[in-house]
Parts: C-alpha cells; sequence; structure tokens
C-alpha cells in the first residue's frame, strides 16, 4: 500500500494528495520502522503549491515526531519553512505542529 500512497501523494488531484498524504502518516504512526521510508513524501507535500495540501503535510507530520528518529530536525526545519508561508492557516499549522517537535523525544 505504501508505495501507492506515496504515488498518490504526488497525483495532479488536491484531494488524492491530502487522503494519501493522511494514509502515509497513518502507516508511519502504526509501524514506526515504516516512518524513513515515507518521510520524503510527507515532506514533500511541505512545498506543495496548494495552501491545503500543505498544511495536510504539516497535520500528517505532527504527531509522528517520535517517530522520525534522526530525521526529527530535518522535519522540524521543513515544518518551519511554513511559518513563513503567506496563507495564514499553513503557519498557524506549522506552530501547532513545531511544539511536537521541539518537546524532548519519547522513548
Amino acid at each position: 500500500a505504501a508505495p501507492a500512497l506515496i504515488q498518490g501523494a504526488k497525483d495532479g488531484h488536491i484531494l488524492v494528495r491530502i487522503h494519501s498524504l493522511r494514509a502515509l502518516a497513518q502507516v508511519a504512526a502504526a509501524h514506526a520502522a515504516e516512518a524513513p521510508k515515507l518521510l520524503p513524501a510527507l515532506m514533500a507535500g511541505l512545498n506543495d503549491k496548494e495552501e491545503v495540501v500543505k498544511q495536510a503535510a504539516i497535520d500528517a507530520l505532527a504527531p509522528l515526531a517520535d517517530k522520525v528518529g534522526g530525521q526529527r530536525d530535518a522535519v522540524a526545519k521543513g515544518i518551519q519553512a511554513c511559518l513563513a508561508d503567506p496563507n495564514p492557516l499553513v503557519a498557524a499549522a506549522a506552530e501547532k505542529a513545531l511544539r511536537s517537535y521541539k518537546a524532548p523525544p519519547t522513548p
């Protein structure tokens, strides 16, 4: 399922990208070992041209702070870049998500 979801995250339709990102986050949350493999697709969503997709990517990455291992700082930097987004909803989602990444990792 993960390869299809990764493809879906690149789809031309906004809703397909949004739902694929959400599903990838669910897979990563349920299977921590898979999280690092899914991060590139989730991170790519942070640079989507559509604000709603960016917001979905941020929301998908927020609960994964304790699952991304050594990529935690890179993910936090990607989310932090969204603080400067001209869309206030994207910036607010990034601010909220960063709280998860600033907290100490849960063992």
